[in-house]
């Protein structure tokens, strides 16, 4: 199960199966934020946004505290290892 997770999300592979399954186990998309550092290099946090009742991401935000907006929002809807591969693109 863990496999098929980190091969949908290559990212995956940089967290521990103990962190991997605190991520799927929540309902809240901000749980990610805690192990961002660890899944890409300097990138601190995620923005999250409400936009039209919508949960969106919005910005990287380095660990300087550099902000990335985003061009689009990248809607947090369906599977984390879906939104998340949108965060990438």
């Amino acid at each position: 199960y863990l496999d098929s997770k980190r091969n949908a999300f290559p990212r995956f592979f940089f967290i521990s199966d103990d962190e991997l399954l605190s991520i799927l186990g929540s309902r809240d998309p901000c749980c990610v934020q805690e192990h961002m550092i660890k899944m890409y290099d300097n990138i601190a946090s995620l923005r999250f946004d409400e936009i039209g009742g919508e949960t969106v991401v919005t910005a990287m935000v380095s660990a300087e505290g550099e902000v990335m907006e985003f061009r689009k929002p990248v809607p947090v809807e369906g599977r984390v290892e879906e939104w998340m591969m949108k965060v990438l693109l």
